[in-house]
């Protein structure tokens, strides 16, 4: 039986549905485009132990499906987001989570994808909000990253110690104010 069924109209005016299945050990992801005669072509986006809970589904502006749910298991929840491209799963919002009570993905505008939850963290309830860059997720933004990361600390190692240089007093052997 679908759970918290979602319908969402992409940009093309075709219409996609998520919802929730699950025994309360097991939960699962659906999601499917919704055909001219109303039948779903469905297949399952994500499963893992737990109860899966409020489904919700938004297209960008390149109309790519993006999902989010929450899934509970045990005293631990946590909100997971599926990108379009890659079909990859990221959980997050799992630090000091205990429950989630609302999830709500928001794409297709010039700010990227935003995605909100409530629910019950550091002992009292609370509105959580992140924010996905499309960038954030190819690989050459992750390679420059990289590389930026690894260069940076020497560069600016390099540079410090280039201004203690040119800068010293060769008298007292001290620091010396650049000129103004």
């Amino acid at each position: 039986i679908p759970l918290s069924p979602r319908l969402t109209q992409d940009r093309s005016g075709t219409w996609g549905a998520v919802w929730a299945e699950g025994d309360g050990l097991i939960g699962e992801v659906v999601y499917g485009r919704v055909d001219g005669g109303g039948t779903v072509a469905a297949s399952s986006v994500g499963a893992g132990p737990g109860t899966i809970r409020f489904p919700d589904l938004d297209f960008d502006a390149s109309n790519g499906a993006w999902l989010a749910w929450a899934r509970e298991s045990g005293r631990r929840a946590a909100v997971c987001v599926r990108h379009p491209g890659s079909g990859r799963i990221v959980e997050i919002g799992s630090e000091g989570l205990a429950a989630v009570s609302g999830v709500r993905i928001l794409a297709g505008g010039p700010a990227g994808i935003w995605l909100f939850w409530s629910g019950r963290g550091s002992g009292r309830d609370e509105i959580f909000w992140s924010r996905f860059d499309g960038a954030s997720w190819s690989p050459a933004h992750v390679a420059e990253m990289v590389v930026t990361s690894a260069f940076i600390p020497p560069l600016a190692l390099y540079w410090h110690l280039r201004g203690r240089w040119r800068f010293r007093d060769t008298t007292t052997n001290t620091i010396r104010r650049p000129p103004s």
